[in-house]
C-alpha cells in the first residue's frame, strides 16, 4: 500500500509541476463507508500535496525567517 501511495504522490507531483490544472472532485460517499470521514489515507496524501504546492510560496516565505 506504501508504494501505491509513494507512485501516487510522484506521479501528482510531476504534474503539477508540469503545469496541469488539478481538480479535487471531491469524495464518493458511496466508498469508503466506516472510514473517518469517508476518506481514505490516499484522498488525504493527495489533498495534503495539493494544500501544500498551493501555499508553497507562503511555506517558502515562513521557512526564510528568523524567529
Amino acid at each position: 500500500e506504501v508504494g501505491g501511495k509513494l507512485d501516487n504522490a510522484v506521479w501528482l507531483l510531476d504534474k503539477l509541476q508540469r503545469g496541469y490544472n488539478v481538480v479535487d472532485i471531491g469524495i464518493d460517499i458511496r466508498r469508503g463507508a466506516g472510514k473517518i470521514l469517508g476518506r481514505s489515507s490516499s484522498y488525504a496524501l493527495e489533498r495534503l500535496i495539493l494544500w501544500t504546492w498551493k501555499n508553497r510560496n507562503i511555506i517558502k516565505l515562513f521557512s526564510h525567517l528568523d524567529f
